[in-house]
């Protein structure tokens, strides 16, 4: 875990972009650290080495860039996911009990997004309407309201509570047995 995350101070806001980076992703980045500088948050922007970096400058203040710092220990300790929609950060999201503001940027990001908003724990903003504005009010609605996270927090129980190899176990067992 990188000693900068244990630092005392506000919560932190992960934002996170696709690994294999998409058209004008960066766009949801810039736009992330503008709409997050005047929260009382520290933000950590998480990049692939193939993002350019230089794009993002001048950051703000709480804002902090690295091109690699795992999700888990960042979400542990965050009190909001901005993302692309991406399957796995939005699972590991959901399994640390934090709420989300979700920009799908494509493949299978819009379908991650509405089952998170239908799941209570996230603001979509469809990509094409992206703006400091809309992401502004998106991430003020999330930490101002509270069913978000307690929301997010419900799910992650319910995740916490499974053991996902005895299910897949007990799914093969009973293949076999009809085999």
């Amino acid at each position: 875990m990188p000693s900068f995350l244990a630092e005392p101070g506000p919560p932190w806001v992960l934002v996170s972009l696709s690994l294999a980076p998409q058209r004008e992703e960066m766009r949801l980045a810039r736009t992330a650290l503008t709409a997050l500088a005047a929260q009382p948050v520290r933000v950590l922007l998480t990049l692939s080495e193939r993002h350019p970096r230089d794009e993002l400058s001048p950051l703000p203040a709480n804002a902090r860039v690295e091109y690699y710092v795992p999700h888990a220990e960042v979400l542990k300790r965050s009190c909001l996911l901005v993302s692309h929609a991406g399957h796995g950060v939005v699972l590991k999201a959901l399994c640390y009990g934090v709420p989300m503001v979700l920009v799908p940027w494509g493949r299978d990001q819009p379908g991650v997004a509405v089952r998170a908003e239908a799941l209570g724990v996230a603001e979509v903003i469809p990509r094409e309407a992206l703006s400091d504005v809309l992401l502004s009010k998106a991430v003020a609605t999330v930490l101002g309201a509270p069913r978000y996270q307690m929301e997010a927090q419900r799910h992650a129980r319910r995740l916490q509570g499974q053991n996902p190899v005895d299910v897949a176990c007990q799914a093969i067992e009973a293949l076999l047995k009809v085999a």
